[in-house]
């Protein structure tokens, strides 16, 4: 578990838990380089999949973690979030 991450969303606003947390996933995106490239170059080089990957991953972290959060946040925690074209 990312201390870092649990502790920006148990302790500051929404908006710096998902700075943390955009930096944590970024951190997992690049250790998946060597045994999953197709997942790393969609990620870097599509951003319909890179928000979308970002928006569930926080959505479903958020809420687990949040004290108090709401079931649905302002980041789509509560609605639900298309998936994007995959590049070819």
């Amino acid at each position: 578990k990312n201390k870092e991450l649990i502790s920006s969303i148990q302790h500051s606003d929404e908006q710096n838990a998902r700075i943390e947390h955009d930096r944590a996933l970024e951190r997992v995106i690049l250790a998946f380089l060597s045994d999953d490239t197709e997942l790393f170059r969609q990620y870097s080089d599509n951003p319909e999949f890179k928000r979308w990957v970002s928006n569930m991953s926080f959505a479903s972290t958020y809420r687990r973690t949040a004290p108090n959060s709401p079931q649905a946040t302002q980041t789509g925690g509560g609605t639900a979030i298309a998936r994007p074209r995959l590049l070819p």
